[in-house]
């Protein structure tokens, strides 16, 4: 799989993902951070991983909010500025 392919298949299900609780929510974003790690494999770059990483903690680890469209829109955000 491609890297465009990869942030493509992420940002797809990001869009798509709707749940009601913001523990639910993070959890699947969190499966999908992982997933996409794992599918872009040698293609990842020390720039890559170090924004995933931040965005995990983030998001993930320690949120400094709970809403689910924001940390939607980071999530998308961060994996946008990896195409570049």
């Amino acid at each position: 799989m491609t890297t465009t392919d990869a942030i493509k298949e992420f940002e797809d299900k990001v869009t798509h993902l709707y749940e009601s609780e913001y523990g639910d929510f993070k959890r699947k974003l969190g499966l999908y951070m992982r997933r996409l790690e794992q599918d872009l494999g040698e293609a990842t770059t020390r720039e890559m991983k170090l924004k995933l990483s931040e965005l995990k903690h983030e998001i993930v680890y320690s949120p400094e909010s709970t809403n689910i469209e924001t940390a939607r829109s980071r999530a998308l955000e961060v994996v946008r500025s990896m195409r570049s």
